[in-house]
């Protein structure tokens, strides 16, 4: 078979495996070093290859499931003979089961999220309609979840990033010139923050000195509360509180996260 780009060999390989019931993954490939054309490119199965063992701590305590398994099936692509990209090579018999047409999207190779999507999954946002709703409305529109296109975890990533882009560099050092100050003001005032893999802040947490002598004595009963949240960031505030000796509610430690989940909470 020949094709006029790699795209559209990419594209086909990709409904190809879908019907079949296996994830790919590119492979090895070639480029001209002037055009920076692709001259090759091989196409695999997504559990091609085998793990590489982790030099890091060998002790895991959630280790992820081993998905690779030497897995042969590859197509060859090349456009060094006829003016267009033939297929050189095709492997096609795998060595482990495949997965049947109802599983088939979850695959990583076979989610995309296109722009109608992410349109229509900010409107949902702005009319306040939960996540679980929308992804169950969206699916129902296009016959089932596996029509869909993505998961609930693309969802819930595309929804973390968009929240990411408001905080930019001018409120990351007002918030930090903040914090600075309140430190130099109190030098008993601590702060800790937490940032993600692209060094954007996701928790912030901060007591004072007053904050630390009324846990001192009335730290016997600690409540934590996250019913306050900021309308427009949707950001969660945490408060650690508890009561003195005259019933009234006083505050330990305060913490702004990003959102509400186990490892945020930890």
């Amino acid at each position: 078979m020949e094709f006029d780009t790699e795209v559209a060999t990419r594209n086909f390989y990709q409904k190809y495996a879908k019907a079949s019931g296996f994830g790919t993954r590119l492979s090895k490939g070639h480029k001209d070093k002037t055009s920076d054309m692709v001259l090759d490119r091989v196409f695999c199965c997504s559990r091609e290859g085998k793990r590489p063992k982790d030099k890091g701590n060998m002790i895991v305590k959630c280790p992820r499931p081993e998905t690779r398994c030497d897995c042969g099936v590859r197509m060859k692509i090349t456009y060094r003979q006829a003016g267009k990209y033939r297929v050189v090579q095709l492997v096609a018999q795998h060595n482990h089961e495949l997965s049947t047409p109802s599983k088939t999207h979850i695959f990583r190779s076979h989610r995309h999220m296109t722009m109608a999507h992410e349109a229509e999954i900010d409107m949902a946002r702005s009319c306040e309609i939960a996540l679980k709703q929308s992804i169950e409305l969206m699916s129902k529109q296009v016959g089932g979840q596996e029509n869909l296109g993505f998961i609930r975890d693309d969802l819930k990533n595309y929804l973390r990033s968009k929240r990411s882009i408001p905080m930019m560099q001018g409120d990351t050092g007002g918030v930090l010139e903040y914090l600075r100050m309140m430190q130099l003001e109190d030098p008993n005032f601590y702060y800790a923050i937490q940032v993600d893999e692209d060094d954007l802040i996701t928790n912030i947490f901060g007591v004072d000195a007053k904050m630390r002598t009324d846990f001192a004595h009335f730290g016997d009963m600690v409540c934590f509360d996250t019913i306050y949240r900021k309308h427009k960031d949707e950001r969660p505030i945490t408060l650690f509180v508890g009561v003195n000796h005259h019933k009234q509610t006083i505050v330990f430690r305060t913490a702004l996260l990003y959102d509400e989940i186990i490892g945020t909470f930890e």
